[in-house]
């Protein structure tokens, strides 16, 4: 009989929603693809950046940060120095004098459900913001519309970031800033970037109803994860195969049973899904 998970994270639950297949060759066998995601090492850098400058709003040491941080690939020519120093410019113009008192940086959490299993995670931040407690999440994003921002609520992440954060010591939490970073190369080019909205932030706000049903999703979800591991029957979603691009396992299932295991073994290696980890390679960054 298989050992069931005890400890989740939002980034397993969530690609399980997406696809159980993928959930079993990510977060169960720890595939991985030999060569991480571009867009997932440049948000982390700039990640790194925004937690210096939110201690002393010093963007030319925050731009140094993301400079030493981040190595650019010939592959991409979007997310680049030039790049990264101007969305930091950018932000630190156009955000500076706003009243924010940062709390906690980078706070992991492991804390119980109801169900008595753990539910663990990082909050980018924890902040006031007159007189109101707020988590923040940076996001950089490459489509940064009505669309993307409408994506906020519901979403299971921030229902969760809201409930660890009034169990970790702030009842009054109202919810999640969604601090959202457009990463376009219509951005460094004088012609395009009066079309384009560089920055955008939304207050997703969660009642305690709202709270109450993120447990209630997240106990349902663990349950039907128990009964996929009893059967290791991982259905796949072959309509999320080209989601944010493409999924990193579409070439093994695209392939016939018999192949699989041998694509896995030339084009994959094994990385254990540890969620402990600052930021997991395959993070969701588009």
């Amino acid at each position: 009989m298989p050992k069931h998970k005890t400890e989740f994270d939002f980034t397993a639950l969530d690609t399980y929603q997406t696809c159980q297949r993928k959930y079993n060759y990510r977060i169960n066998q720890g595939i991985v693809g030999k060569k991480p995601p571009i867009a997932a090492d440049f948000g982390k850098c700039i990640h790194l950046a925004l937690d210096s400058w939110y201690k002393n709003k010093d963007v030319e040491h925050a731009i140094e940060i993301f400079k030493a941080t981040y190595v650019e690939s010939v592959e991409d020519d979007k997310r680049t120095h030039k790049m990264g120093e101007w969305i930091l410019r950018n932000y630190h113009s156009k955000y500076v004098d706003q009243p924010i008192e940062v709390l906690s940086t980078e706070r992991e959490f492991t804390l119980p459900l109801p169900n008595g299993n753990r539910y663990i995670g990082r909050i980018d931040k924890i902040i006031r913001w007159d007189g109101a407690v707020w988590g923040i999440d940076h996001k950089t994003t490459s489509s940064l519309g009505d669309t993307y921002m409408r994506f906020h609520t519901p979403n299971l992440q921030f229902s969760g970031y809201a409930w660890a954060i009034r169990q970790l010591g702030y009842p009054l939490c109202q919810g999640i800033l969604v601090d959202a970073i457009l990463v376009a190369k219509g951005l460094l080019e004088t012609a395009s970037r009066a079309k384009l909205v560089p920055l955008r932030r939304d207050f997703a706000y969660r009642s305690e109803a709202d709270i109450d049903e993120f447990l209630s999703v997240v106990t349902s979800l663990q349950q039907d994860i128990y009964s996929r591991e009893m059967s290791q029957n991982w259905i796949p979603n072959w309509s999320a195969c080209t989601d944010y691009g493409e999924c990193p396992y579409r070439k093994i299932c695209k392939e016939p049973v018999e192949f699989r295991e041998k694509i896995i073994a030339s084009d994959y290696v094994h990385e254990p899904w540890e969620p402990r980890k600052e930021t997991p390679n395959d993070a969701r960054s588009n």
